[in-house]
Formats: C-alpha cells, sequence, structure tokens
C-alpha cells in the first residue's frame, strides 16, 4: 500500500500540493495527472488535506471509469472538498483558540 506522503509535493516556494495520477481503469484517463494546491507550509496539516483528497479521489475514479463523471467534474469535485476542508479546519483552529485563551483568562 502506498503512503499518504507519496502524494504530497512541496513547491520551491514551500507550499505542499495533493498530485495523483488517474488509474489505467479510467480508460481515455488514465496517466493524466490532477495536482491541488494544499494551501499550507505546514508538512502535518498537509498530511490531513491530503488523507481526505485521497479517499475522495479513490470513489470519484471509480465515477469516471464508469463514465458517470467527466474529468473537469473530478477535478473540480476535489477542490472544492478542499476548499470545505479548509474552511472547516480554520474554524477548528479558531475555535480551539479562542477557548485557549478564555480559559488563562480566568
Amino acid at each position: 500500500m502506498i503512503s499518504i506522503s507519496s502524494y504530497i509535493h512541496k513547491s520551491r516556494h514551500g507550499i505542499y500540493y495533493f498530485r495523483i495520477v488517474a488509474p489505467k481503469a479510467t480508460g481515455k484517463n488514465a496517466g493524466r495527472e490532477i495536482r491541488i494546491s494544499l494551501k499550507t507550509k505546514q508538512l502535518s496539516i498537509a498530511a490531513k488535506y491530503s488523507a481526505i483528497l485521497k479517499a475522495e479521489s479513490e470513489s470519484l475514479f471509480r465515477w469516471l471509469s464508469m463514465g458517470e463523471i467527466s474529468w473537469i467534474e473530478l477535478k473540480s469535485v476535489l477542490t472544492k472538498t478542499l476548499s470545505i476542508k479548509v474552511k472547516n479546519f480554520s474554524k477548528e483552529l479558531s475555535f480551539a483558540e479562542n477557548q485557549g485563551n478564555g480559559a488563562i483568562a480566568k
């Protein structure tokens, strides 16, 4: 089994990217690459986002191979999934920071 870290790549600017290649089962899309910015310079956060996108991409590749979705739709869904997860994670961090500040003030 391939680890999640094999799907994470770092740009020369220090930003992590999720990168995956369509498997042979996807027919004419086999070998096509998806590369999505994870919008972070922290490896631990990149690994979390990458795991989410890897799981999502596996089911989307099945749909692609059956002709249920197009290549453009697949990439769009992955990008939207990441956007939602980033927003949720930011909210969680803000909440945790606010809880921490409140506990210190008491």
